[in-house]
């Protein structure tokens, strides 16, 4: 335990450095591929071979994460709504998703 805050984190124990590949690669893939995120979307595929590519080198306004700045990454941005909201049509995510994307940034956005 290194002391990090994960009382908003819903799905991983507290302390524990948030997986990409267990929580949230699968909320990208579930939340976000269907609708638009593919092959055909001309920005940014977020399919699980290359979400995680498209998402910090790849995309068209990549990076969409900033660990420097959580808070201000384009993908929390729009998650929120402070950007166009996405997924766009709604729903919204839950505030919960949301956080864990934010301390998985937080945690330096790592590939694991």
């Amino acid at each position: 335990d290194h002391g990090h805050s994960c009382d908003t984190v819903v799905d991983p124990p507290a302390g524990d450095t948030l997986s990409y590949n267990n929580f949230i690669k699968p909320m990208l893939a579930k939340g976000c591929v269907q609708g638009c995120h593919n092959p055909s979307h001309p920005k940014l595929d977020l399919r699980p071979p290359v979400s995680y590519n498209q998402l910090l080198t790849d995309g068209y306004h990549a990076p969409y994460v900033d660990p420097a700045n959580p808070e201000s990454s384009l993908l929390i941005r729009h998650l929120r709504g402070e950007e166009l909201l996405m997924p766009q049509g709604g729903p919204a995510w839950p505030s919960e998703k949301i956080d864990s994307v934010l301390l998985w940034i937080r945690q330096g956005a790592l590939n694991n």
